[in-house]
């Protein structure tokens, strides 16, 4: 049965980005269906759900801002707090008179069932984890699904026209874009992967140093390096400029957390030299996309329409701070200050989750996404600076690894509303919280690797039992 579990899974994983990041309505109908099949799979196995105990917060947390979407689609509710959306003086909005918190409390309810999956995901990777030795299965599996999409996008550069699956699709031609209508959500899809690739390599490394055979250690460190650089050249082909930043952030981070305080120039030089190396292959790669993003001057990007929406945006939280306008409900509300150089076109995305959020749902939503993402970290600190078996603490360095960029990319972008970026993340953070609880008592294994002065100190033994400090 537990192969079963794994298995279904790993297909999850790997074919939810295939039907066009199952943003589709059939994608997304069967996606949620086997979300669904595959929590009841996991919860009915007594070891698997012991481990929700361990991470119970960022669940909650999750589950908590859908109950808000509930809570903002009740009638009663906003009857009882005495606020009506004529209070908002919304254009082209619902045109019944309704009391709840909500402008549209259809949207809201729609929302709330999103964010309750996203809450059964982050389950579905916590409680994957009781089987150890099956985490390389499914990391792998992203893994191989990015590279699918890196050389099917690249087919398509190839040959020069917009075709998906041999349909038309709108959409940039000369990008990198895989299955994805749109090149910016690949890239996010790549993020996570360099994630997960800079936890294989970390896993790589240590395991090399107990092989006494030069070409065995090769054989180890070289692979997830190779795929690394290649899965960064891909996110330079996607010509996604929140991609290449949000990339470069997510390199510098790890590589301070790895190299510790003395080596604070690793992580400048790296930096360094990936944007050498964006800049070269924007110059000279085989296809228009990948000059993207130095087409545009700076001055001119932040003046470009995307940012333009934030003021605006910004106007409308403070109209309603606390629980916002609503979950889902960014497009019919933002028509109501939108300027006039935007009005050409609809907005329904605020190309920055974060602030779309805070307007759609409050500072309630925000603060208890806050939780679950800190509540996340935490963990994943935790779990990485044991003394667990390498397998599990290089999971949760994934976790990490991936968590800067795609904060960074959100800001300025909607990645995390495709449906199979979702997964990917989620079941990935769930993954790398996932551990047993003897890591609860006692000191904190993470104060003494940050009291440490030579994180890159001395060797022992593969399983991890020494201190934790001198094992990175």
């Amino acid at each position: 049965m537990r192969y079963f579990r794994t298995a279904f899974l790993v297909m999850m994983i790997a074919g939810a980005p295939l039907p066009f990041g199952s943003v589709t309505p059939a994608g997304v109908t069967l996606l949620g269906a086997a979300v669904i099949v595959a929590f009841m799979a996991f919860v009915s196995n007594d070891r698997a759900r012991q481990r929700l105990a361990a991470a119970w917060l960022p669940i909650v947390a999750l589950l908590g801002v859908g109950f808000l979407g509930c809570v903002q689609a009740a009638p009663a509710i906003g009857h009882w707090l005495g606020r009506r959306v004529d209070d908002l003086a919304l254009v082209e909005v619902r045109a019944e008179r309704t009391t709840a918190l909500s402008v549209a409390p259809d949207l809201s309810l729609e929302a709330a069932v999103g964010w309750g999956f996203v809450a059964l995901l982050v389950a579905i990777g916590v409680m994957a984890g009781s089987e150890g030795r099956l985490r390389p299965w499914l990391l792998g599996s992203a893994v191989a699904s990015a590279g699918f999409q890196a050389m099917y996008g690249w087919r398509r550069l190839v040959v020069g026209h917009g075709e998906i699956w041999s349909r038309a699709v709108s959409g940039p031609v000369g990008r990198l874009r895989g299955t994805f209508v749109n090149s910016d959500h690949l890239a996010l899809m790549l993020e996570i992967s360099l994630g997960v690739l800079v936890g294989w390599s970390w896993w790589a490394w240590r395991r090399s140093r107990t092989e006494p055979r030069a070409e065995r250690q090769a054989l180890l460190v070289l692979p997830p390096l190779v795929l690394w650089l290649a899965t960064w050249v891909a996110l330079v082909a996607t010509g996604s400029r929140a991609g290449l930043a949000a990339g470069v952030v997510g390199v510098v981070v790890q590589t301070a957390v790895l190299g510790g305080r003395r080596r604070w120039y690793l992580p400048v030089a790296l930096a360094a030299g990936l944007l050498a190396l964006g800049v070269g292959l924007a110059k000279s790669g085989p296809s228009t996309g990948w000059g993207r993003q130095l087409e545009t001057p700076m001055y001119l990007v932040l003046n470009s329409h995307r940012f333009a929406v934030w003021g605006p945006a910004l106007e409308l939280w403070r109209e309603a701070p606390l629980v916002g306008t609503g979950l889902g409900t960014f497009a019919e509300v933002f028509p109501r200050v939108q300027p006039t150089a935007l009005v050409e076109s609809r907005w329904d995305q605020a190309h920055n989750d974060p602030l779309e959020l805070l307007v759609t749902g409050g500072l309630v939503a925000v603060g208890l996404l806050l939780v679950a993402l800190v509540a996340v970290v935490r963990r994943a600190l935790r779990v990485f600076s044991s003394e667990l078996p390498t397998t599990t603490r290089a999971t949760a360095l994934a976790a990490l690894a991936a968590l800067p960029s795609v904060a960074v990319h959100e800001c300025f972008d909607f990645g995390l509303t495709i449906p199979s970026n979702t997964l990917w993340f989620t079941v990935l953070l769930g993954l790398g919280v996932s551990s047993p609880a003897a890591t609860e008592a006692g000191e904190s294994p993470l104060r003494k690797r940050l009291s440490t002065d030579d994180p890159l100190g001395s060797r022992g033994d593969e399983g991890g039992v020494r201190s934790v400090g001198r094992s990175l």
